[in-house]
Protein backbone atom coordinates (compact mmCIF):
# COMPACT_ATOMS: atom_id res chain seq x y z
CA UNK A 1 0.00 0.00 0.00
CA UNK A 2 1.31 3.18 -0.99
CA UNK A 3 0.63 6.75 1.09
CA UNK A 4 0.86 10.38 -0.49
CA UNK A 5 2.76 12.88 1.78
CA UNK A 6 2.85 16.88 0.41
CA UNK A 7 3.60 19.44 2.73
CA UNK A 8 0.42 21.76 2.82
CA UNK A 9 1.20 25.02 2.38
CA UNK A 10 -1.72 26.13 0.25
CA UNK A 11 -5.13 27.57 1.30
CA UNK A 12 -8.32 27.72 -0.28
CA UNK A 13 -7.62 31.14 -1.24
CA UNK A 14 -4.24 30.11 -3.47
CA UNK A 15 -5.64 30.99 -6.78
CA UNK A 16 -3.44 29.31 -9.71
CA UNK A 17 -5.41 30.32 -13.04
CA UNK A 18 -4.81 27.67 -16.07
CA UNK A 19 -4.68 29.16 -19.53
CA UNK A 20 -7.87 28.23 -21.07
CA UNK A 21 -6.83 25.51 -24.18
CA UNK A 22 -9.48 23.90 -26.25
CA UNK A 23 -12.93 23.06 -24.46
CA UNK A 24 -16.39 21.92 -25.44
CA UNK A 25 -18.10 22.47 -22.14
CA UNK A 26 -19.28 25.38 -19.84
CA UNK A 27 -21.01 26.85 -17.35
CA UNK A 28 -20.08 30.27 -16.92
CA UNK A 29 -23.19 32.75 -16.37
CA UNK A 30 -25.35 30.98 -18.67
CA UNK A 31 -25.48 33.68 -21.46
CA UNK A 32 -25.31 33.31 -25.06
CA UNK A 33 -21.85 33.56 -25.25
CA UNK A 34 -21.30 31.29 -22.67
CA UNK A 35 -23.05 28.57 -24.24
CA UNK A 36 -26.83 28.82 -23.80
CA UNK A 37 -29.90 29.74 -25.91
CA UNK A 38 -32.47 31.64 -25.63
CA UNK A 39 -35.10 32.81 -28.26
CA UNK A 40 -34.86 36.55 -27.35
CA UNK A 41 -31.34 36.11 -29.15
CA UNK A 42 -31.95 35.83 -33.02
CA UNK A 43 -28.68 36.88 -34.43
CA UNK A 44 -27.80 33.19 -36.38
CA UNK A 45 -30.70 31.63 -35.76
CA UNK A 46 -33.78 30.78 -37.64
CA UNK A 47 -36.13 34.06 -36.89
CA UNK A 48 -40.20 33.21 -36.45
CA UNK A 49 -42.34 35.87 -35.11
CA UNK A 50 -39.56 37.91 -33.87
CA UNK A 51 -37.85 35.35 -31.56
CA UNK A 52 -34.46 33.01 -32.52
CA UNK A 53 -35.34 29.70 -32.38
CA UNK A 54 -32.84 26.56 -32.97
CA UNK A 55 -33.88 24.59 -36.10
CA UNK A 56 -34.49 20.39 -35.60
CA UNK A 57 -32.35 18.10 -37.51
CA UNK A 58 -35.41 15.39 -37.03
CA UNK A 59 -32.88 13.33 -35.12
CA UNK A 60 -34.49 9.72 -34.94
CA UNK A 61 -35.30 9.12 -31.32
CA UNK A 62 -35.80 12.63 -30.07
CA UNK A 63 -39.42 13.46 -29.15
CA UNK A 64 -41.48 15.52 -31.58
CA UNK A 65 -44.41 17.75 -30.08
CA UNK A 66 -47.79 19.72 -31.37
CA UNK A 67 -46.85 22.52 -29.52
CA UNK A 68 -50.12 22.32 -27.30
CA UNK A 69 -52.59 21.28 -30.68
CA UNK A 70 -52.60 18.93 -32.96
CA UNK A 71 -53.52 21.27 -35.55
CA UNK A 72 -50.24 22.79 -35.60
CA UNK A 73 -48.36 20.18 -36.89
CA UNK A 74 -44.88 18.68 -36.20
CA UNK A 75 -42.90 22.03 -34.34
CA UNK A 76 -39.93 22.46 -36.74
CA UNK A 77 -37.38 23.91 -34.24
CA UNK A 78 -36.05 22.26 -30.63
CA UNK A 79 -38.97 23.01 -28.48
CA UNK A 80 -38.53 26.08 -26.05
CA UNK A 81 -39.61 25.60 -22.61
CA UNK A 82 -42.89 27.39 -22.80
CA UNK A 83 -45.41 27.53 -25.21
CA UNK A 84 -47.77 30.46 -24.65
CA UNK A 85 -48.08 31.19 -28.20
CA UNK A 86 -47.16 29.51 -31.79
CA UNK A 87 -43.03 29.93 -31.73
CA UNK A 88 -42.49 29.88 -27.74
CA UNK A 89 -42.00 32.05 -25.22
CA UNK A 90 -38.57 34.43 -25.78
CA UNK A 91 -37.01 33.78 -22.47
CA UNK A 92 -37.02 30.17 -21.46
CA UNK A 93 -35.00 28.19 -23.86
CA UNK A 94 -34.88 24.39 -24.57
CA UNK A 95 -33.94 22.19 -22.22
CA UNK A 96 -30.10 21.39 -22.03
CA UNK A 97 -30.02 18.35 -22.87
CA UNK A 98 -31.89 18.52 -26.00
CA UNK A 99 -29.37 21.26 -27.80
CA UNK A 100 -25.58 21.76 -27.29
CA UNK A 101 -25.16 23.88 -24.04
CA UNK A 102 -22.37 24.79 -22.63
CA UNK A 103 -21.00 23.68 -26.22
CA UNK A 104 -20.49 27.02 -27.78
CA UNK A 105 -19.97 31.06 -27.45
CA UNK A 106 -16.36 32.25 -27.34
CA UNK A 107 -16.50 33.06 -23.19
CA UNK A 108 -13.19 31.42 -20.97
CA UNK A 109 -11.96 29.68 -24.75
CA UNK A 110 -14.82 28.51 -26.30
CA UNK A 111 -14.97 28.04 -29.61
CA UNK A 112 -17.65 30.45 -31.04
CA UNK A 113 -20.64 29.15 -33.27
CA UNK A 114 -24.65 28.85 -32.44
CA UNK A 115 -26.60 26.57 -30.65
CA UNK A 116 -27.84 23.06 -32.67
CA UNK A 117 -30.31 20.69 -32.52
CA UNK A 118 -28.35 17.16 -31.09
CA UNK A 119 -29.49 14.08 -29.86
CA UNK A 120 -31.38 14.35 -26.62
CA UNK A 121 -28.21 13.89 -24.01
CA UNK A 122 -26.35 12.97 -26.24
CA UNK A 123 -23.79 16.07 -25.13
CA UNK A 124 -22.45 17.60 -21.40
CA UNK A 125 -26.10 17.29 -20.03
CA UNK A 126 -27.92 14.76 -19.39
CA UNK A 127 -30.96 13.74 -17.91
CA UNK A 128 -30.91 10.46 -15.05
CA UNK A 129 -34.76 10.85 -13.95
CA UNK A 130 -37.58 13.37 -14.03
CA UNK A 131 -36.84 16.93 -15.91
CA UNK A 132 -37.30 16.22 -19.59
CA UNK A 133 -38.13 12.57 -19.75
CA UNK A 134 -41.56 13.64 -18.00
CA UNK A 135 -42.53 15.89 -20.36
CA UNK A 136 -41.45 13.74 -23.45
CA UNK A 137 -43.85 11.29 -22.07
CA UNK A 138 -46.63 13.53 -22.46
CA UNK A 139 -45.68 14.15 -25.86
CA UNK A 140 -46.74 15.09 -28.98
CA UNK A 141 -49.78 17.01 -26.71
CA UNK A 142 -47.00 19.22 -24.75
CA UNK A 143 -47.97 22.51 -23.37
CA UNK A 144 -45.87 23.96 -21.10
CA UNK A 145 -47.87 27.30 -19.93
CA UNK A 146 -49.05 26.67 -16.83
CA UNK A 147 -46.60 26.87 -13.87
CA UNK A 148 -47.21 23.45 -12.88
CA UNK A 149 -46.71 21.02 -15.67
CA UNK A 150 -43.28 22.07 -16.75
CA UNK A 151 -40.30 19.94 -15.47
CA UNK A 152 -36.66 20.99 -17.48
CA UNK A 153 -33.64 22.60 -16.99
CA UNK A 154 -32.97 25.62 -19.44
CA UNK A 155 -31.99 28.83 -19.28
CA UNK A 156 -33.71 31.79 -18.51
CA UNK A 157 -33.79 35.66 -19.45
CA UNK A 158 -34.65 36.39 -15.93
CA UNK A 159 -35.54 40.19 -14.63
CA UNK A 160 -32.67 39.93 -12.09
CA UNK A 161 -29.60 37.90 -12.47
CA UNK A 162 -26.79 38.13 -10.29
CA UNK A 163 -24.99 39.28 -13.31
CA UNK A 164 -25.50 40.06 -17.58
CA UNK A 165 -29.16 38.77 -18.62
CA UNK A 166 -29.71 35.35 -18.39
CA UNK A 167 -29.76 32.30 -15.65
CA UNK A 168 -30.39 28.57 -14.93
CA UNK A 169 -33.36 27.47 -14.08
CA UNK A 170 -34.08 24.26 -12.67
CA UNK A 171 -37.56 23.07 -12.34
CA UNK A 172 -39.59 20.14 -10.97
CA UNK A 173 -43.22 21.45 -11.15
CA UNK A 174 -44.95 17.29 -11.57
CA UNK A 175 -41.47 15.01 -10.56
CA UNK A 176 -38.64 14.97 -8.78
CA UNK A 177 -35.73 15.66 -11.49
CA UNK A 178 -31.96 14.59 -11.51
CA UNK A 179 -29.80 15.75 -14.30
CA UNK A 180 -25.95 15.09 -14.79
CA UNK A 181 -23.43 17.82 -16.11
CA UNK A 182 -20.12 16.95 -17.51
CA UNK A 183 -17.15 19.24 -16.78
CA UNK A 184 -14.84 19.96 -18.97
CA UNK A 185 -11.39 22.11 -19.65
CA UNK A 186 -13.02 25.20 -20.05
CA UNK A 187 -15.02 24.72 -17.14
CA UNK A 188 -11.33 24.40 -15.29
CA UNK A 189 -9.24 26.89 -17.17
CA UNK A 190 -7.49 24.51 -19.02
CA UNK A 191 -7.12 21.93 -16.43
CA UNK A 192 -8.02 18.32 -17.85
CA UNK A 193 -10.89 16.90 -15.61
CA UNK A 194 -9.13 13.68 -15.81
CA UNK A 195 -6.24 14.60 -13.92
CA UNK A 196 -7.94 16.50 -11.02
CA UNK A 197 -6.96 13.34 -8.53
CA UNK A 198 -3.82 15.19 -7.97
CA UNK A 199 -5.44 18.76 -7.36
CA UNK A 200 -7.40 21.05 -5.65
CA UNK A 201 -10.98 22.21 -6.83
CA UNK A 202 -12.74 25.02 -5.77
CA UNK A 203 -16.29 25.64 -7.54
CA UNK A 204 -17.99 28.61 -6.64
CA UNK A 205 -21.79 29.97 -7.78
CA UNK A 206 -24.84 32.45 -7.05
CA UNK A 207 -28.03 30.12 -6.23
CA UNK A 208 -31.62 32.16 -5.11
CA UNK A 209 -34.37 29.93 -3.74
CA UNK A 210 -38.19 30.13 -3.82
CA UNK A 211 -41.13 31.04 -1.27
CA UNK A 212 -43.17 28.56 -2.62
CA UNK A 213 -42.15 25.03 -0.68
CA UNK A 214 -41.17 27.53 2.57
CA UNK A 215 -43.81 25.25 4.34
CA UNK A 216 -41.63 21.86 4.08
CA UNK A 217 -38.81 21.52 6.06
CA UNK A 218 -36.59 18.65 4.37
CA UNK A 219 -34.42 18.91 1.73
CA UNK A 220 -35.95 20.03 -1.76
CA UNK A 221 -32.61 20.69 -3.62
CA UNK A 222 -29.61 19.38 -3.63
CA UNK A 223 -25.53 20.38 -6.19
CA UNK A 224 -23.15 17.59 -5.73
CA UNK A 225 -19.81 17.17 -6.91
CA UNK A 226 -18.68 13.52 -8.44
CA UNK A 227 -16.22 11.52 -9.37
CA UNK A 228 -15.06 9.22 -12.53
CA UNK A 229 -15.71 6.65 -9.63
CA UNK A 230 -19.27 7.59 -9.26
CA UNK A 231 -18.72 8.61 -5.88
CA UNK A 232 -21.17 11.74 -4.52
CA UNK A 233 -17.55 14.11 -2.37
CA UNK A 234 -19.33 17.07 -1.80
CA UNK A 235 -23.42 18.30 -1.59
CA UNK A 236 -24.69 21.66 -1.48
CA UNK A 237 -28.21 21.31 -0.33
CA UNK A 238 -31.21 23.92 0.70
CA UNK A 239 -34.41 23.12 2.36
CA UNK A 240 -38.08 24.10 1.78
CA UNK A 241 -37.67 27.22 4.31
CA UNK A 242 -34.48 28.14 2.65
CA UNK A 243 -31.65 26.65 5.56
CA UNK A 244 -28.68 25.64 3.83
CA UNK A 245 -27.27 22.12 3.99
CA UNK A 246 -24.50 20.06 3.42
CA UNK A 247 -23.41 16.49 2.99
CA UNK A 248 -19.99 14.68 2.54
CA UNK A 249 -18.58 11.75 1.19
CA UNK A 250 -21.17 8.89 1.39
CA UNK A 251 -23.16 9.98 4.36
CA UNK A 252 -26.68 9.48 4.07
CA UNK A 253 -27.74 12.24 6.55
CA UNK A 254 -28.02 16.11 5.36
CA UNK A 255 -26.53 18.69 7.62
CA UNK A 256 -28.91 21.19 8.23
CA UNK A 257 -26.92 24.63 9.49
CA UNK A 258 -28.76 27.55 11.07
CA UNK A 259 -27.84 29.91 8.00
CA UNK A 260 -31.21 30.90 5.94
CA UNK A 261 -30.66 32.68 2.43
CA UNK A 262 -33.37 34.87 1.08
CA UNK A 263 -35.02 34.57 -2.04
CA UNK A 264 -34.76 38.48 -3.37
CA UNK A 265 -31.10 38.15 -3.93
CA UNK A 266 -28.01 35.86 -4.68
CA UNK A 267 -26.30 33.62 -2.15
CA UNK A 268 -22.67 32.64 -2.93
CA UNK A 269 -21.70 29.03 -2.29
CA UNK A 270 -18.62 28.08 -2.26
CA UNK A 271 -17.37 23.83 -2.45
CA UNK A 272 -13.66 22.67 -2.25
CA UNK A 273 -12.65 19.18 -2.98
CA UNK A 274 -9.00 18.33 -2.43
CA UNK A 275 -8.25 14.97 -4.01
CA UNK A 276 -5.02 14.80 -3.33
CA UNK A 277 -5.73 14.98 0.27
CA UNK A 278 -9.06 13.30 -0.18
CA UNK A 279 -11.10 16.29 2.39
CA UNK A 280 -13.63 18.57 1.35
CA UNK A 281 -14.97 22.40 2.12
CA UNK A 282 -18.06 24.22 2.23
CA UNK A 283 -18.64 27.92 2.52
CA UNK A 284 -21.24 30.24 1.88
CA UNK A 285 -22.05 34.25 1.79
CA UNK A 286 -25.34 34.07 2.92
CA UNK A 287 -27.93 36.80 1.13
CA UNK A 288 -30.72 38.19 3.86
CA UNK A 289 -33.56 40.02 2.22
CA UNK A 290 -34.07 42.27 5.28
CA UNK A 291 -30.15 42.95 6.00
CA UNK A 292 -28.17 41.82 2.40
CA UNK A 293 -24.92 40.62 2.18
CA UNK A 294 -23.52 39.06 5.63
CA UNK A 295 -19.79 37.68 6.17
CA UNK A 296 -18.55 34.40 4.50
CA UNK A 297 -19.80 31.27 6.82
CA UNK A 298 -17.04 28.61 6.83
CA UNK A 299 -19.25 25.54 7.45
CA UNK A 300 -16.48 22.80 7.40
CA UNK A 301 -12.55 23.09 6.18
CA UNK A 302 -10.56 20.45 5.29
CA UNK A 303 -12.89 17.81 6.67
CA UNK A 304 -11.75 14.12 5.92
CA UNK A 305 -14.20 12.43 2.78
CA UNK A 306 -13.60 9.55 4.40
CA UNK A 307 -13.06 7.70 0.72
CA UNK A 308 -10.22 8.03 -1.72
CA UNK A 309 -11.32 10.38 -4.36
CA UNK A 310 -11.06 9.79 -8.46
CA UNK A 311 -11.01 12.75 -11.03
CA UNK A 312 -13.79 15.39 -10.75
CA UNK A 313 -15.99 14.34 -13.52
CA UNK A 314 -19.50 15.49 -12.69
CA UNK A 315 -22.13 18.13 -10.75
CA UNK A 316 -25.30 16.12 -9.97
CA UNK A 317 -28.72 18.30 -9.80
CA UNK A 318 -31.59 16.67 -7.59
CA UNK A 319 -34.34 18.42 -6.71
CA UNK A 320 -37.84 17.47 -5.42
CA UNK A 321 -40.98 17.72 -7.58
CA UNK A 322 -44.66 18.08 -7.33
CA UNK A 323 -46.50 19.01 -3.86
CA UNK A 324 -44.49 18.85 -1.54
CA UNK A 325 -46.82 19.00 1.66
CA UNK A 326 -50.50 19.56 0.78
CA UNK A 327 -51.33 20.70 4.24
CA UNK A 328 -49.18 23.45 3.98
CA UNK A 329 -49.10 24.51 0.56
CA UNK A 330 -45.41 23.62 -0.11
CA UNK A 331 -45.11 23.34 -3.67
CA UNK A 332 -41.69 22.97 -6.09
CA UNK A 333 -41.25 25.78 -8.47
CA UNK A 334 -37.36 27.66 -9.49
CA UNK A 335 -34.50 26.91 -8.41
CA UNK A 336 -31.84 29.74 -9.83
CA UNK A 337 -27.83 29.61 -10.41
CA UNK A 338 -25.78 31.98 -11.65
CA UNK A 339 -22.11 32.74 -12.34
CA UNK A 340 -20.40 29.58 -12.09
CA UNK A 341 -16.15 29.59 -11.17
CA UNK A 342 -13.62 27.40 -10.55
CA UNK A 343 -10.17 27.49 -9.42
CA UNK A 344 -7.59 24.75 -10.00
CA UNK A 345 -4.46 23.99 -7.96
CA UNK A 346 -1.82 21.58 -8.39
CA UNK A 347 -1.42 19.78 -5.46
CA UNK A 348 1.39 19.65 -3.88
CA UNK A 349 1.97 23.32 -5.71
CA UNK A 350 5.23 23.33 -7.15
CA UNK A 351 6.99 25.46 -4.67
CA UNK A 352 6.11 22.42 -2.13
CA UNK A 353 7.39 19.73 -4.38
CA UNK A 354 10.82 21.45 -4.62
CA UNK A 355 10.88 21.74 -0.85
CA UNK A 356 10.01 18.05 -0.66
CA UNK A 357 12.69 17.10 -2.56
CA UNK A 358 15.62 19.42 -1.15
CA UNK A 359 14.84 18.09 1.89
CA UNK A 360 14.50 14.12 1.14
CA UNK A 361 17.77 14.89 -0.37
CA UNK A 362 19.28 16.80 2.23
CA UNK A 363 18.26 14.23 4.93
CA UNK A 364 19.82 11.64 2.31
CA UNK A 365 22.86 13.33 2.15
CA UNK A 366 23.05 13.47 6.51
CA UNK A 367 21.91 9.85 6.62
CA UNK A 368 25.35 9.45 4.68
Amino acid sequence: MFRRFHLNFHSACAAIWFAPGLAFAYLGGFEEQDGYHTPVTTAGYLVVDGYGLMPSLSIAGDAVFYNGSPLNGLISWVPPSATPNSTGDGTHGSDVTRYNAGGFGTNNGGPGGLGTDIADDSGLWQVVSGGRFNDDANAPNFNGTAIQGRDHIITWRYPNPHSGEQILDVFASDVDLIYDYTMDTRDLNGSAPGSTSEKRVTMSFFYCPTDSDDGFMENVLSLGIRDDFDQTLLEFGVTGDNKVQYRVGNASLWQTTSTSIGTQGWSQIIMTVDAFDNTVSFSAVPWSDTTGYGPQEDFITDVSLGLNAGNLEKLRWSTEGGILDAGSGAVAYKNTFDDFAFNVVQVPEPGSAMLLALGGAFLLRRRR
